[in-house]
């Protein structure tokens, strides 16, 4: 995925995310569409493309919430990180895979979230993530499976990168 690709991708899964996703979004939990372009994009080009691409984006949806300012940015990126330097290859992953990495950078991100949000006034550790991260990893990530069996996850393996 050219640099170009990766904005365009990033930018209309960001919007998505701020207009869309709330109409699907079950009760306390949605999934999270950036996420899955930032591990994608990091398993494809490696750690380092994965954290710049998860720092903007994270900044970008800081920008649109009222959560904590650069929360995401740092567990967008953390994902970004791990997955990049576990799962880099330069074609896209098999679906065994991406089924690891997908479920490993969004446990990440979303206990990120959990820690944080624990040392504020929310609820305990514990509740958090039975309540809000277990349900919206488990919906973000059967959505990244959905999209890794499609036809346009491989759709572009004879690109360049």
């Amino acid at each position: 995925m050219r640099t170009r690709t990766l904005l365009i991708v990033l930018s209309v899964s960001i919007l998505l995310q701020v207009v869309f996703v709330q109409y699907i979004s079950a009760k306390w939990f949605r999934p999270d569409l950036p996420l899955l372009v930032i591990l994608y994009f990091s398993a494809r080009r490696g750690s380092f493309y994965g954290v710049i691409a998860g720092f903007f984006a994270g900044l970008i949806i800081d920008a649109f919430s009222v959560g904590f300012f650069g929360l995401s940015c740092m567990a967008y990126s953390m994902a970004g990180f791990l997955v990049g330097k576990l799962f880099y290859f330069e074609l896209p992953l098999p679906l065994s895979r991406w089924m690891l990495a997908s479920i490993t950078g969004i446990a990440l991100h979303g206990l990120i979230f959990a820690y944080f949000y624990s040392l504020h006034d929310s609820p305990a550790f514990t509740t958090l993530l039975l309540i809000h991260v277990f349900p919206a990893v488990a919906y973000t990530w059967v959505l990244g499976m959905l999209w890794a069996i499609s036809p346009a996850y491989d759709r572009r393996s004879k690109i360049k990168i």
